[in-house]
């Protein structure tokens, strides 16, 4: 009983090697794939799949000609990358039907050495998210679940995709939706491509506290920028404006003195963008006198406001309209005293 069962793992692990070696050359025998995954224990195939790598075929290929070998070297792609690289979504199923919830998401969670997609990104792209939305209503293990509505958004705001994202908005609670984002940085991810739809139909599904958090929220990896800030580096006007849009009039003051790392305000951003019609997307005029005033002369690290940067960049325009700001700003902030 047990040479039987070696023999069956022997089987699917050569089988596997192969369909790595050969790739997309020819159509792997799925019968077969799923007859061994039948006769073997789940913790062996997690175990196969897992270790499978390009990398480590080399060791077990000793007779293959080095020419061949050299592709396994680029990359640490499973089979199930593979799999779902070369849409070859029977083979992904037959795998994943055998194993935990557990194996399931340290399998799924798995990323290539030279690229951020795990195999749920690139199944999604290639098969779509009714598919992920299917393996999650499977699941049992909330953490997989999570990990699969996570892989959603991430695609969503990455390719602009307004009818998956509805998908998962319309099966998921807002809780859910709230517990993930905390976990990303899409809302940055979506500022820095221009995609203001995702952001746009984030903020039906949420409540209005919570959409300013996110706007708030800063990236580590692009200097405690908020999405706003980035929105603004990247010249993305349309992100801009849906993004002060959502902001209800009050909170609004709290989005523009966020500072980055660098002490810089969103205002910073725009006028080091060099670009006058994100300024005027921001609506600094209807904060009050005080506010502006404030904003205005606000300084970064290296002690230059944004009144300094406009005159660095010679751009008349933005210092002219900053200028009218400031004075208008200034006699509010007289009058208001003299009322007082």
């Amino acid at each position: 009983m047990v040479c039987l069962k070696m023999s069956a793992i022997n089987k699917l692990k050569e089988f596997v090697v192969d369909y790595l070696r050969i790739r997309s050359v020819q159509i792997p025998d799925l019968n077969l794939l799923k007859e061994l995954c039948k006769n073997t224990a789940s913790e062996h195939i997690y175990t196969i799949i897992k270790k499978c790598t390009r990398h480590n075929i080399r060791h077990e290929l000793k007779d293959i000609p080095e020419s061949l070998l050299k592709d396994y070297e680029k990359d640490y792609k499973t089979c199930l990358h593979v799999a779902a690289e070369d849409k070859n979504f029977a083979m992904i199923d037959i795998l994943l039907a055998k194993l935990r919830d557990d194996e399931k998401l340290q399998l799924l969670q798995m990323k290539l050495a030279d690229t951020p997609e795990s195999v749920t990104w690139i199944s999604i792209r290639n098969r779509g998210v009714t598919w992920a939305m299917d393996l999650a209503n499977a699941a049992n293990h909330e953490n997989l679940k999570m990990e699969i509505y996570k892989g959603i958004l991430v695609y969503t705001c990455q390719n602009d995709d307004a009818a998956a994202l509805q998908l998962l908005l319309d099966a998921v609670s807002s809780d859910t939706i709230i517990s993930v984002l905390d976990r990303l940085t899409c809302i940055h991810k979506a500022a820095k491509l221009g995609i203001n739809t995702f952001v746009s139909m984030l903020s039906k599904h949420i409540a209005p506290e919570y959409v300013l958090r996110f706007l708030l929220a800063r990236s580590r990896s692009d200097g405690g920028k908020t999405a706003l800030h980035i929105a603004c580096d990247w010249n993305r006007l349309h992100v801009v404006k849906t993004i002060i849009d959502l902001v209800h009039a009050d909170d609004k003051v709290h989005l523009l003195e966020a500072t980055d790392r660098n002490g810089e305000t969103i205002l910073h951003s725009a006028v080091a963008s060099n670009n006058e019609n994100l300024i005027i997307a921001l609506k600094i005029d209807q904060l009050s006198s005080k506010q502006q005033h404030a904003l205005l002369k606000k300084e970064n690290h290296n002690g230059l406001s944004v009144m300094d940067l406009a005159k660095q960049q010679n751009n008349t325009q933005i210092e002219r309209y900053l200028s009218n700001i400031l004075h208008e700003s200034c006699a509010g902030r007289f009058n208001e005293l003299g009322t007082t």
